[in-house]
C-alpha cells in the first residue's frame, strides 16, 4: 500500500523539531484506509489527518520520494516501527471491548405472596 511507503528524514533519526511523525502518519494512514467506510468518509478523514500534521501533497510525494531511496533495512526499521504503533492500537482497541460492561440495575423479583389466591 502506498501509506506505509512514505517517509521523511525524522523517521530515520534525524532530528527537527518542525519535522512530521511519518511512522504515526503512515499508521493512522492504514487504519483508515483500512476502515469499511464509504469512500467519502475516507478521503475526509485523510484530508484532516494531513490538516492535523501540517502535510500537503507535495510533502508527502517528498519524503515518499526518500523513503524509496533509504536502503531495505532502514526501509524495514521503518514500517516495524509502523507496525509497533498499529499493534499498541490495536491492543487499546480490544483492550475497550474486553473490559466488562457496566453493572446494570436489576430490579429484585417481587416477593411472592405468603397466601396465594
Amino acid at each position: 500500500m502506498v501509506a506505509l511507503m512514505c517517509i521523511s528524514a525524522w523517521a530515520f533519526g534525524q532530528t527537527d523539531s518542525t519535522a512530521v511523525p511519518w511512522d504515526t502518519v503512515v499508521a493512522e494512514m492504514q487504519i483508515i484506509e483500512s476502515s469499511r467506510q464509504p469512500d467519502s468518509l475516507k478521503n475526509t478523514l485523510m484530508q484532516d489527518l494531513f490538516h492535523r500534521y501540517h502535510i500537503t501533497a507535495e510533502a508527502y510525494e517528498h519524503f515518499y520520494q526518500d523513503f524509496l531511496r533509504q536502503p531495505p533495512a532502514e526501509q524495514l526499521r521503518f514500517l516495524d516501527r509502523v507496525k509497533s504503533i498499529l499493534q499498541a492500537f490495536l491492543r487499546q482497541k480490544q483492550g475497550f471491548r474486553q473490559s466488562p460492561p457496566p453493572p446494570t440495575s436489576k430490579t429484585p423479583p417481587k416477593p411472592s405472596s405468603p397466601n396465594p389466591p
